[in-house]
């Protein structure tokens, strides 16, 4: 699967501490993600935003499943939620407090944004999924409390 290219990508999220602070977070910052996009389909392809763990991207599990949905007509987004915020070598319990639910959030949502933007993606088949925090915060994106704090325009 060594073959397999992505377009590394840079979205605008926020860092929202907590969900209250979602309203007025207006600072932006830069979200490195890695972008799988299928050879361009006759039709728009369904994409899956995937969210890393607390133990950062891991090229076993996040990378193999962007991969997989790749080979599989779909689009996938990488996001890395820590890449910016913290370092690999800063400890677990440590970087659970540098980087929240809420910024996680902000960051899957800032990505749902930029897929909907794309031509090869239909906007009405976008997933979320992630592993440890990233299953947190795509377990959260499906409340409409939390859609609609995120994304009031869709």
């Amino acid at each position: 699967m060594d073959d397999i290219a992505f377009h590394a990508v840079s979205l605008a999220t926020q860092n929202p501490v907590v969900l209250t602070d979602v309203k007025n977070a207006a600072k932006t910052v830069s979200l490195p993600a890695h972008f799988y996009a299928p050879p361009r389909p006759a039709a728009p392809a369904p994409a899956v935003v995937i969210c890393h763990g607390l133990g950062c991207a891991v090229a076993a599990r996040e990378t193999r499943y962007a991969r997989l949905l790749y080979q599989n007509g779909c689009a996938a987004l990488f996001v890395d939620s820590f890449a910016r915020r913290s370092s690999p070598r800063t400890p677990n319990a440590i970087r659970r407090r540098v980087v929240t639910d809420s910024m996680m959030l902000a960051d899957a949502f800032a990505a749902l944004r930029w897929l909907t933007a794309r031509d090869e993606v239909d906007p009405n088949r976008i997933a979320i999924a992630g592993f440890g925090e990233g299953g947190m915060a795509a377990i959260l994106s499906a409340y409409s409390q939390i859609a609609y704090l995120f994304a009031p325009d869709c």
